[in-house]
């Protein structure tokens, strides 16, 4: 596997992705600009938008899992968080590149594809579905609704860039939304469907991912030799609502085509590419 970078190492995607490294004896180096990534890892602190910190940072290291960026619609204003993510992503795939850096995993985001995403402020529902087909896959075309979006959309093309045209190993990870243990834990004591207290986002499929199947898919990939470019859309096997599929396709997906139908599907989002290539299945469930 080699010496791995871990960009964004003290976020809880990234501190789980470095215990799990540390668990199982990987040879990594942990970079933020907060140095906590919990445990006895140490983190080295530095600022990505630094051209010449990505250079230091990658010296002697064959792959980069980079997880580092303003992680949100909302988290800066638009022209910041689009320039700054797009920025820390060049910077680490030039370095990368040049140093000779073989493979690179990169946190993208469902939200490339989420055209039709709710109204957080006015906690207005979102319009109709714009997702070309269900199950969603990593296959969908790009359609981002935000800037965050726009900016996960820029770096999933420089990956692709640098995969075509230097024959880096490259994937991107559209995570869906993320769910640390405790949430999973309070979700399992009552869980619920769709209502007003979890916001409707039709084209994120009523998705979400544990961080510890986030980073076990993670080391899953780069125990695995995977050429060339990819996008992956994992999620957890059942949705985040107790409703069936089949319920969520009628109320929400009426106009959307359906690849299987709806009692055929666990869930709105097909993982089988990522297991058959990988191994890889998620374990965790409110369910």
């Amino acid at each position: 596997m080699g010496k791995i970078l871990v960009t964004g190492a003290s976020g809880h995607l990234g501190s789980d992705v470095c215990r799990l490294f540390a668990e199982h004896g990987v040879d990594f180096v942990a970079t933020d600009l907060n140095r906590d990534a919990g445990g006895p890892v140490k983190v080295v602190i530095a600022n990505l938008l630094d051209r010449q910190r990505c250079y230091d940072l990658v010296e002697g290291v064959e792959t980069v899992v980079h997880l580092a960026a303003h992680s949100r619609e909302g988290a800066r204003d638009p022209q910041t968080l689009y320039s700054e993510n797009v920025t820390m992503m060049m910077n680490v795939v030039q370095a990368a590149f040049e140093s000779g850096v073989k493979r690179i995993v990169h946190a993208s985001s469902i939200q490339v594809i989420t055209r039709n995403t709710p109204n957080w402020h006015t906690q207005e529902m979102a319009a109709p579905s714009s997702l070309p087909y269900l199950p969603a896959d990593g296959d969908i075309p790009a359609n981002p609704g935000n800037d965050y979006g726009l900016s996960k959309q820029a770096c999933e093309e420089l990956l692709r860039f640098y995969a075509g045209k230097h024959g880096m190993d490259c994937v991107a990870l559209r995570f869906p939304w993320l769910a640390r243990p405790e949430w999973i834990a309070r979700m399992k004591e009552g869980a619920h469907g769709p209502g007003p207290g979890m916001m409707v986002c039709t084209d994120e499929c009523f998705a979400f991912l544990s961080t510890t199947d986030a980073a076990r898919l993670i080391k899953a990939i780069l125990d695995t030799p995977l050429k060339g470019y990819r996008v992956y859309m994992p999620a957890a096997k059942r949705s985040r609502t107790d409703h069936t599929v089949a319920d969520l396709v009628k109320e929400y997906y009426g106009g959307v085509s359906l690849r299987k139908k709806p009692e055929e599907m666990e869930s709105l989002v097909d993982i089988s590419r990522i297991t058959a290539e990988t191994g890889w299945e998620p374990l965790d469930s409110i369910w």
